[in-house]
């Protein structure tokens, strides 16, 4: 993982796209998101587009983000000056 932060801090200008899913295997829980936070503010990237799924899944583990929950990580990277949407 540190291969890829430093890779992506060395890029000018790098938009991240991100899918948070809740659940027992999500992504979206406070330590996640927390250390995930922490990488994309070492990146400095320009913009963060923020996704959770659209389309049926196969495990019973993970579901939908809540559109509140996506406003949320929006308002935290806004905070640390980096702009994000919510797709």
């Amino acid at each position: 993982m540190d291969d890829l932060v430093a890779a992506l801090k060395s890029t000018n200008g790098v938009t991240i796209q991100a899918l948070f899913t809740t659940g027992a295997s999500g992504n979206a829980d406070p330590g996640h998101l927390d250390d995930w936070m922490r990488r994309i503010v070492e990146i400095s990237t320009l913009n963060v587009q923020l996704y959770t799924l659209d389309r049926p899944y196969p495990s019973k583990n993970i579901a939908p983000a809540g559109r509140g929950l996506l406003e949320g990580i929006k308002a935290r990277l806004g905070e640390c000056g980096i702009s994000a949407g919510v797709c």
